[in-house]
């Protein structure tokens, strides 16, 4: 017999529900986050899989809840997934996102090396530093040839430390024509050097921290490197 669903009591509800959150629970991996206290910096990463077109979506409205409920100081996400010289400067990233905190700045890269084809150009990357992060910004950047491949914030700390975090998608093999490994190869090309996107990534990236390392800067890399093995 299949037991009538509007015939099921609150208690035994209440019973699935708390035993969803004990399956969620199990399958965390990590440190289960817990409110950041008062000295620490908490830093975040995600790939969020392409970003609306438009602001005030379902989607910016997790984005912003998740990172206040979180208390990150600093958040960097991948894939934003899109072309932002196709965007109305309302729909834009900081537009957006201005009013989200008392204070807030926001590096940002993305594919400018090649004329503009749509609104969605997979890749791109972002880095939040919100309140009291954003303060002690003192410089951004992002990859020299401009294809997107990372952004960077620096900061400067106490005793005059600076701290560099970048921010960084590596592209995945080659899967299309308007793919970030496609993409970057045409670029690359167009500028007469035939490299292959995956290898001059790790390259130039590579050659990029070494070169704040010896400017005795301290260094945290994000990235979502598509490596298989």
């Amino acid at each position: 017999m299949v037991p009538n669903s509007r015939s099921v009591s609150s208690v035994l509800l209440a019973t699935e529900d708390k035993r969803e959150d004990q399956n969620r629970v199990s399958e965390l991996y990590g440190d289960n986050l817990i409110k950041n206290q008062k000295n620490n910096l908490r830093i975040g990463f995600l790939n969020i899989g392409g970003l609306p077109f438009q602001q005030d979506s379902f989607k910016d409205q997790e984005l912003r809840q998740g990172l206040t409920a979180l208390d990150f100081d600093i958040f960097g996400i991948a894939e934003t997934n899109i072309d932002w010289r196709t965007i109305p400067e309302k729909d834009r990233l900081y537009s957006r996102t201005r009013e989200w905190w008392e204070s807030s700045h926001l590096s940002i890269s993305s594919n400018t090396a090649t004329p503009p084809v749509d609104r969605r150009q997979w890749g791109g990357n972002a880095i939040f530093s919100i309140d009291k992060a954003a303060h002690r910004v003192i410089e951004k950047g992002s990859d020299p040839l401009q294809l997107g491949r990372w952004c960077w914030t620096k900061y400067r700390g106490k005793a005059n430390q600076i701290l560099r975090i970048y921010c960084a998608y590596c592209p995945n093999p080659p899967s299309g024509p308007l793919s970030v490994f496609s993409q970057h190869r045409v670029a690359l090309l167009l500028r007469n050097v035939d490299r292959n996107p995956r290898v001059a990534f790790a390259q130039d990236i590579s050659q990029d921290i070494k070169e704040a390392l010896a400017n005795q800067e301290k260094v945290i890399l994000m990235l979502d490197g598509n490596i298989y093995i």
